[in-house]
C-alpha cells in the first residue's frame, strides 16, 4: 500500500512540475486575483546567488547522509578488524542495524553530513564565480532571456486581462440594452391598456 502512495504521489508532482503556467493561468476560476510576476530587476543579484545555494545546501543533504552513514559504517567495519558483524549492509552484512545505534552516533552522521553540505555549497559557489568571470557575456545572456520571458508572460497576462475586460464590457453593454428594451415594451404595453371601460370598486 505504501508503495503505490508513494508512486501516485511522485506520478503527481512529475505532472505538476510539467503543467503550462499560461494555461494555468487562463484555467483558473479567478485570474485577475494571480499576482503580477517578478521582474528579473526587482531581485538583487546576492538574492538569486543564496537561492541557489539555499537549493544546492537542501538539495545535497539527503545525499550527504547517505554517503557520511555509508563512510562510517566502512570505517566502523575496519576499526573492528573487518568483523562480520560490524560489516555494512551495502555488503550484506547487518552493518548498525544489528546493534543499537546511539544518540551520539546519529548526531555525528548528522553533522558530519551538514559539513558535506555546505563543503558542497561552497564548491558550487566558487565555481559559479569563476565561471561568471571567464565567462561574463554568457551570464549577462543568461540575465536577459530570464527578463524576457518574465516580460513575456506579463504582456500575455495584461492581454488576457483587457481580453477579459472587453468581454466583460460587450455583456454589461448587451444586459443593458436588453433591459432598455424590456422597459420600453413595458412602457408601451401599460399605454395601450384602456382605462374608460374599467368599472370603478365600490
Amino acid at each position: 500500500m505504501k508503495k503505490i502512495l508513494a508512486v501516485l504521489l511522485l506520478l503527481l508532482i512529475s505532472l505538476s512540475c510539467f503543467a503550462d503556467e499560461d494555461t494555468a493561468a487562463e484555467t483558473d476560476i479567478y485570474p485577475d486575483l494571480l499576482p503580477e510576476p517578478y521582474d528579473a530587476s526587482e531581485y538583487p543579484e546576492w538574492t538569486i546567488k543564496a537561492r541557489r545555494a539555499a537549493v544546492v545546501f537542501v538539495g545535497s543533504y539527503p545525499l550527504s547522509v547517505f554517503f557520511t552513514k555509508l563512510g562510517k559504517d566502512f570505517y566502523d567495519y575496519a576499526a573492528h578488524n573487518f568483523d562480520s558483524e560490524h560489516s555494512p549492509a551495502i555488503l550484506g552484512g547487518g552493518g548498525s542495524s544489528s546493534r543499537s545505534v546511539s544518540k551520539r552516533e546519529i548526531k555525528e552522521v548528522t553533522l558530519a553530513a551538514l559539513a558535506v553540505s555546505g563543503a558542497v555549497t561552497v564548491a558550487d559557489f566558487i565555481i559559479q564565480q569563476i565561471k561568471e568571470k571567464k565567462h561574463p557575456e554568457r551570464f549577462q545572456e543568461q540575465k536577459m532571456k530570464r527578463a524576457a520571458k518574465l516580460k513575456e508572460k506579463k504582456l500575455k497576462k495584461e492581454a488576457r486581462k483587457a481580453e477579459r475586460d472587453e468581454v466583460r464590457a460587450e455583456k454589461a453593454a448587451l444586459k443593458a440594452a436588453d433591459k432598455a428594451q424590456k422597459k420600453a415594451a413595458g412602457e408601451d404595453v401599460s399605454a395601450e391598456i384602456p382605462t374608460d371601460g374599467v368599472p370603478e370598486v365600490q
